[in-house]
């Protein structure tokens, strides 16, 4: 779907024959893919922790980033859970820094 200058691809999110599951970045001519995963209504994580090894890319236009949104993201209520999104980490920056 639509992400404001790019796109979320399903063929970008794959699993590696390794038990991995990656998700890729390209370019296509003057746009940016990238993979992304989509559990709501399948999967709801509410205890434990994740694992997750990520590599970085070092080009300018992108912005890394492992989150996790609620199931009630964009919606408005006000019972404290709309739009709720949990940042693990991310790269705003190109320098090595990264908030988590």
């Amino acid at each position: 779907w639509k992400r404001r200058d790019g796109v979320w691809l399903k063929e970008d999110a794959y699993l590696s024959g390794k038990g991995t599951l990656l998700l890729r970045t390209r370019k296509e001519a003057d746009r940016y893919t990238c993979g992304a995963i989509n559990t709501k209504g399948k999967f709801e994580h509410a205890f434990g922790y994740y694992v997750a090894r990520c590599k970085m890319p070092t080009q300018p236009g992108h912005w890394p980033a492992f989150w996790i949104m609620s199931p009630g993201v964009n919606t408005i209520g006000g019972d404290g859970r709309d739009g709720t999104e949990i940042d693990i980490v991310e790269m705003p920056w190109r320098d090595g820094r990264l908030t988590m």
